[in-house]
């Protein structure tokens, strides 16, 4: 449908049992990680094993200015359900900015259909530091006519990627207990905090992301 999957600005879908926070606390209207030993995730109920649909995922993030990137490598979570970067039979979704060793910064996103994983990493979605430290608003959208995985930033499209083949239903088979998280990125990504995120069951049009943006 058009319709709004979930959206959630500050607390009432916590207090409506909505979504169940592990690892955040709201500060200034928004989460921020407050355990050191466990990554930030904020569940939904919304269990995409299985489904066959249009997605579209939009978040609202800062990443601390001061962050430089490289050292050690950090992968601050968007959206995920699964393992985070884990097997195909383990992973059903991911959309993450990353930092790694070298200093480079990436938009990243990996779906997987529980046999094989298909994504968009590498030097196609690298992105520019400005781009990812201080407040952005990232979208994803996986479009099963066309057969593509589209990024973006502050409503600007920065890449598109095609599978070989087309994704069928998202792990219908995987043994995962949680729905949808917000975040679910690595543990030593801390220094960020969600403003907002929305899920869409379509694929909005390159003039709805920017009206988001």
């Amino acid at each position: 449908s058009g319709e709004v999957i979930f959206d959630y600005p500050e607390s009432e879908s916590v207090a409506k049992n909505l979504l169940f926070r592990t690892g955040a606390r709201i500060v200034d209207g928004a989460f921020e990680r407050d355990n050191a030993a466990v990554p930030m995730r904020l569940t939904s109920r919304v269990d995409l094993r299985n489904y066959g649909g249009d997605l579209t995922l939009w978040a609202d993030v800062l990443i601390d200015p001061a962050q430089q990137g490289g050292g050690a490598l950090r992968s601050y979570g968007l959206f995920g359900q699964g393992e985070f970067l884990g097997s195909a039979s383990q992973t059903l979704l991911n959309f993450a900015i990353q930092t790694q060793s070298s200093g480079s910064w990436y938009l990243l996103c990996t779906v997987s259909n529980g046999t094989t994983l298909f994504g968009a990493a590498g030097a196609a979605t690298q992105i520019g530091r400005a781009e990812a430290v201080g407040r952005h608003r990232y979208a994803l959208t996986l479009d099963r006519a066309a057969n593509q995985l589209k990024g973006y930033i502050d409503g600007e499209l920065k890449w598109t990627q095609t599978p070989p083949v087309s994704f069928g239903p998202l792990n219908p088979g995987m043994d995962w207990s949680g729905g949808v998280a917000i975040g679910n990125g690595s543990d030593n990504a801390s220094d960020y905090r969600i403003y907002g995120a929305m899920m869409f069951g379509r694929t909005l049009s390159a003039d709805e992301i920017r009206s988001l943006a």
